[in-house]
């Protein structure tokens, strides 16, 4: 029987920590997406390849009943009918331990999947976020160049001012 693995959940919480995005630093955040996507996307193939062999063991139970079932009802001479066949076969402990199993190894699967999903758009947010940061510093660059523009233009200002009141004082002195 397929067997769910246990530090699946253990795993995927350390993933899970690791989708926050650190804006102070996006260049790390950079680095590790494509490995992390990686390792994810892994874990994804490894929890569906569980999930699917617990799919074929109880496709394979659920033969095997059916098979006991038809047999012993031959045996001992009772009629049986499809009906009754599946609710002998729903009933078997054994089927419903492996119904069990393939919905926790489904849940899990599924899991990954919505990991796999996240760290897909956490590729999309880092992609905005570094877009942003650029218009962030260019915003930057260009306020402190016309703070420059507007000091060098106001010192220009003052200068030509400071020379056109020196030049009326002159004028009025006669000089």
């Amino acid at each position: 029987m397929a067997k769910k693995s246990d530090n699946g959940s253990a795993l995927a919480e350390s993933f899970r920590g690791e989708l926050e995005i650190d804006r102070s630093d996006l260049e790390s955040c950079l680095q590790n997406q494509a490995g992390l996507f990686y390792d994810i996307a892994s874990a994804q193939v490894q929890a569906a390849a569980i999930r699917d062999a617990a799919k074929l063991d109880m496709d394979e139970l659920h033969a095997s009943l059916d098979k006991e079932i038809r047999e012993a009802a031959a045996v001992n001479e009772e009629k049986t009918t499809e009906t009754g066949i599946a609710n002998a076969i729903k009933n078997e402990p054994r089927m419903q331990k492996a119904q069990r199993a393939h919905l926790d190894a489904k849940t899990e699967a599924e899991e990954w999947g919505a990991m796999k999903e996240a760290f897909h758009q956490r590729s999309y947010m880092l992609r905005e976020l570094v877009a942003l940061e650029i218009k962030r510093m260019s915003l930057e660059l260009d306020v402190s160049a016309a703070e420059r523009n507007t000091k060098e233009f106001q010192n220009k200002r003052g200068e030509a001012m400071a020379r056109k009141a020196g030049e009326g004082r002159r004028a009025r002195l006669g000089k």
